[in-house]
């Protein structure tokens, strides 16, 4: 099986630094949250790359790939059946 896509759900600290390490990773990734205020903080911390490339850690253009490669969603009970390559354990 190919993973392709990964679905993090909540999107506290752990949550949007898996979401980071995903996206940098190359992966397709949505992160979710049951709180919208909760998921834009976590959104604002991981595109502020500006860091990374200062300090060598990544390009422009890498970072641009990772953004490109980041979305968001409010989740719900069911979040991502039939969507996601892999979801883990139910």
């Amino acid at each position: 099986m190919s993973i392709e896509t990964i679905a993090v759900i909540g999107s506290g600290i752990m949550g949007r630094g898996i979401a980071y390490a995903a996206t940098r990773g190359g992966f397709r990734t949505i992160l979710h949250d049951v709180s919208a205020d909760a998921l834009e903080r976590a959104l604002t911390t991981i595109r502020d790359l500006d860091e990374g490339i200062v300090r060598g850690k990544l390009t422009a253009a890498d970072a641009a790939g990772a953004l490109a490669r980041l979305k968001a969603g409010r989740v719900g009970k069911r979040a991502g059946r039939g969507v996601y390559d892999y979801l883990g354990p139910s």
